[in-house]
């Protein structure tokens, strides 16, 4: 009877904790089912989408779309600087600014960029109010840019603001680069640059071989970006070089282009070019008057050797290291060229310990043989030795400057 009696206790405590289990899972699966009703956005944090860094106050929420943002457009584009008109009817938007025009149709995913067919990264979507379009599409098409800052936080930025952020990120590496050059670091360098692109390499090498030649003093003296893009952005920027290049050491400026990409979170150079030079010539020294009838006699032998086509003429104003090997090359010029010259100014800019009188030429040349050919303009650096007769002769010569007038 005690075993029967036991044996209903437990099998009565069972059952009270089988139903109190079930009860259990019933309210589970309630607040269960109760928390996936709540919508998604319930979860996520709100999306906030800024325009050059400021809060703007949408008439409807901005949506997520793949990789970018619907916004409204009557809200967006004036804040871009951007004109626009909007068809009603075709669900077509018109949009202007620095130069370009965009038109983007409600749902399609491609648009036209100055006639050209661009793919978007979302449809634009017609609304009670206008049309809501993909904020990357806005701002690319007119110099900008739209980033995702974080995963709740879309900024959209005009030309300007890009200009600036962009600016901020690759000026400080070309005065890396400098730096590098100024030090003479290979590897440095080598670490800034898409050595694969033709447009950078051949500067590398040049710049390489420079290293062997001469010493000079680096300085960067201003630069800008000019143009970016979503990955890309080309600097103008002016380099003061100082170098020992020819007869005498003369500061230059070099106006710099130098174009950068950004691969793998990273800008690297891929293009470098010297758009122009400017050579800085000095003021007269002083003691350069002495010297001045001797300059203005070599000058004018100079000019008459070359408009006459003697060789022999032009070998007596070289010195005597030189005049042999300046007499058979001369001559070589004289059967290959026709050409007649004219010396408009001549500045002494350096007197050397040694003796040596430094001079900038100036010339205009012209080609007899081809009377349409426009003038050339003409500067070079004569070092110019006394002779033991008094007489200047020339015993090194560099071009600076040879260009169509």
């Amino acid at each position: 009877m005690l075993f029967l009696l036991l044996d209903s206790y437990f099998l009565s405590g069972v059952f009270v904790t089988m139903t109190k289990m079930k009860r259990y899972a019933r309210a589970l699966a309630f607040a269960i089912a109760c928390l996936l009703a709540i919508p998604a956005w319930a979860h996520a944090a709100a999306l906030t989408v800024t325009v050059d860094g400021k809060t703007v106050k949408w008439p409807k929420a901005p949506v997520k779309s793949g990789t970018t943002v619907l916004v409204d457009a009557k809200t967006l584009l004036p804040l871009l600087g951007v004109s626009y008109s909007y068809d009603k009817t075709k669900k077509k938007l018109t949009a202007k600014a620095e130069g370009n025009t965009l038109i983007l149709t409600a749902g399609s995913k491609s648009a036209l960029l100055n006639g050209e067919k661009i793919a978007l990264s979302a449809a634009p979507a017609a609304t009670s109010g206008g049309i809501d379009i993909p904020g990357d599409a806005a701002a690319r098409s007119f110099g900008g840019e739209a980033v995702w800052a974080t995963s709740a936080k879309y900024d959209i930025m005009g030309k300007k603001k890009w200009t600036a952020v962009v600016s901020g990120q690759v000026l400080p590496i070309v005065r890396k680069l400098v730096d590098y050059q100024e030090k003479e670091d290979k590897e440095g360098i080598q670490s800034l640059l898409n050595l694969e692109e033709e447009g950078v390499s051949e500067w590398y090498e040049a710049e390489m071989l420079s290293y062997d030649a001469y010493e000079r003093d680096l300085n960067l003296k201003s630069a800008k970006v000019t143009t970016v893009g979503p990955d890309y952005a080309i600097v103008e920027g002016v380099l003061g070089d100082s170098l020992l290049e020819g007869p005498y050491e003369l500061d230059k400026d070099l106006t710099m282009q130098y174009m950068l990409e950004k691969v793998e979170g990273k800008w690297i150079f891929s293009y470098i070019a010297a758009l122009k030079v400017d050579y800085l010539i000095p003021d007269e020294p002083e003691g350069a008057a002495e010297y001045r009838d001797g300059v203005n006699e070599f000058v004018e032998g100079l000019t008459d050797a070359l408009n006459r086509e003697d060789a022999e003429a032009y070998a007596s104003l070289m010195d005597p290291s030189i005049a042999e090997s300046e007499k058979s090359r001369i001559q070589d010029f004289f059967d290959e060229q026709e050409q007649e010259t004219e010396a408009y100014d001549v500045q002494i800019v350096h007197l050397g310990d040694d003796g040596a009188v430094y001079i900038v030429l100036y010339e205009t040349v012209t080609s007899l043989a081809d009377p349409d050919e426009d003038p050339w303009d003409s500067q070079t650096v004569y070092m110019l030795m006394p002779q033991e007769d008094g007489k200047l002769r020339s015993a090194d010569a560099y071009n600076l400057v040879f260009e169509q007038v």
